[in-house]
């Protein structure tokens, strides 16, 4: 619960997806464009692109980014 609540208050602003079917899509977020799998911070990762949400992990927890 302690890394969510912390997740929850981090300043995450995502400007814009590209989805490329059968192909790796990135996310802007913050900024800067992230593909799956890439640190965003020392603690937080992309794991996964979804039109509707991200998916981080964050501590060793995935946590859902709903957009």
């Amino acid at each position: 619960a302690t890394t969510a609540l912390a997740f929850q208050e981090m300043e995450i602003e995502v400007s814009g997806l590209v989805m490329y079917p059968k192909m790796e899509s990135v996310a802007i977020v913050n900024g800067v464009v992230y593909r799956e799998g890439e640190a965003v911070t020392d603690e937080l990762f992309l794991m996964e692109i979804f039109e509707d949400r991200l998916v981080f992990e964050y501590r060793g927890v995935l946590l859902t980014f709903d957009l």
